[in-house]
């Protein structure tokens, strides 16, 4: 069930990303067979996320109608999202996948099929790279072990795959100096406020023991 094609409906700007108006990537597209997506990757741990993600992936679907279409006109939207942190319960896999059951028999009964809710995270993502096998193996290894390829020397699973090399050449070719820069500066603010989060914990915990102590 691969993807043939796809049509950008937000297109990457960099005059938007310089003037602060993409913080984040979010990638949505349509397939050659009329299925939309969302795709999002999220760096901060977010408690909400699952939230956030129901509610982009709502907006998606009635995007889709204008004014006068009918129901049938709408179209399966899958919502795919990218997380550097642990998120599902789920600890033995690092891709969960969420669709609208029939709570009696855990079945889907071929209804409200145009719900599809993925998420991939990144740190549960313990495969080396003897161990990948499957399209996804290799697309996840590309952002969570990128520091360790080369591309001159890819491991077998990747070095075989068409799409992964033309990926990495992509990302040499689109990553110049100013947006090397200004990706310098945005990671730079986030450790910045990670830090600034993490003191401020560390100094309530201690205000909060101290008086504790006090107060006992």
């Amino acid at each position: 069930d691969q993807v043939a094609d796809l049509v950008l409906k937000n297109p990457y700007s960099l005059a938007a990303y310089q003037a602060g108006k993409m913080s984040i990537l979010d990638i949505k597209a349509r397939d050659d067979r009329g299925r939309w997506f969302n795709v999002e990757m999220q760096i901060g741990s977010d408690s909400d996320f699952d939230k956030r993600a129901v509610y982009y992936w709502a907006r998606m679907v009635t995007e889709q109608l204008s004014e006068g279409e009918l129901y049938r006109e709408l179209q399966k939207t899958i919502s795919i999202n990218i997380l550097n942190f642990d998120y599902t319960p789920v600890k033995d896999a690092y891709h969960s996948v969420y669709r609208i059951l029939n709570v009696a028999t855990g079945k889907d009964d071929n209804l409200h099929d145009l719900f599809e809710l993925h998420y991939v995270e990144l740190l549960k993502f313990k495969k080396e790279f003897d161990e990948i096998a499957t399209a996804l193996d290799r697309w996840t290894t590309f952002p969570s072990k990128a520091h360790r390829l080369d591309r001159n020397d890819l491991p077998p699973p990747l070095s075989q795959d068409k799409a992964i090399i033309k990926a990495l050449d992509e990302v040499e070719r689109m990553y110049n100096a100013e947006e090397r820069l200004i990706y310098e500066v945005k990671l730079q603010a986030y450790r910045d406020e990670q830090s600034r989060i993490d003191s401020a914990l560390r100094e309530g915990l201690k205000k909060g023991l101290k008086k504790g102590l006090e107060e006992g």
